[in-house]
């Protein structure tokens, strides 16, 4: 039993550690294209806000 826990232990935390790299990578690519889009939409209604005057 103490050989299993030592063997399956630390892979258990390879595996997790792999798929959390993954998801990290995933989050940063959506990431990437949500900020960006966010942006442009904030300039653009920033832009319309001082040229009605109101800014």
């Amino acid at each position: 039993m103490l050989v299993i826990t030592l063997i399956s232990f630390p892979l258990c935390f390879v595996i997790v550690g792999f798929f959390g790299i993954v998801a990290t990578w995933v989050w940063m690519v959506v990431d990437l294209f949500s900020v960006s889009r966010w942006t442009r939409e904030h300039n653009t209604a920033l832009l319309a806000k001082i040229q009605s005057g109101q800014g």
